[in-house]
């Protein structure tokens, strides 16, 4: 079978030009410029939708990177959608709860690290779970600088039980 192409007469002044950018250029006669598609069912008017776009700086790519290689977002466990729905809302939960802690109870220090980093600083800590006398107790080398840090980090939780909303947004 005979493939048919149509071609299409290009506009005078306008050449379409690729150079070696990752992105499709369009050459005229004041310069270069950038091409690139935008799609949304928003109905705001075009300007404020590309105005929209800009103020968002790529902080989806920011988080879905996080989301896909920190938080396991990027391979499902199932072939089920169910199962795989189920998944990607206890990761989306994990993440914002992260984010919370960031904000809210961690401390400077720890505020930047991705989950790798907090991970390796509060969760891989060496230790031994013991239950005697219906008692949860976990030993751990007591000259480990990270135990004040938990401490701090459980204090602080704690108090956050017994604010309202309005108080925690205000921490926020």
């Amino acid at each position: 079978m005979k493939e048919h192409f149509v071609s299409q007469q290009t506009l005078s002044g306008f050449e379409f030009v690729q150079q070696k950018l990752s992105f499709q250029t369009l050459q005229m006669r004041q310069g270069d410029y950038k091409l690139f598609g935008l799609v949304t069912n928003r109905t705001l008017p075009g300007n404020e939708i590309i105005n929209w776009l800009r103020l968002r700086c790529g902080e989806s790519e920011k988080v879905h990177c996080i989301q896909k290689s920190d938080l396991s977002g990027g391979q499902f466990p199932s072939n089920k959608f169910g199962a795989n729905a189920a998944w990607w809302q206890i990761m989306v939960l994990a993440f914002n709860l992260v984010v919370l802690m960031k904000k809210l109870v961690l401390p400077d220090s720890l505020k930047n690290k991705r989950m790798k980093g907090l991970r390796f600083h509060l969760v891989n800590i060496a230790g031994c779970v013991v239950i005697h006398a219906r008692r949860l107790i976990i030993k751990v080398n007591p000259h480990i600088q990270v135990l004040g840090l938990i401490q701090n980090i459980r204090q602080k939780i704690a108090r956050l039980a017994h604010l309202s909303l309005k108080e925690v947004n205000v921490m926020a």
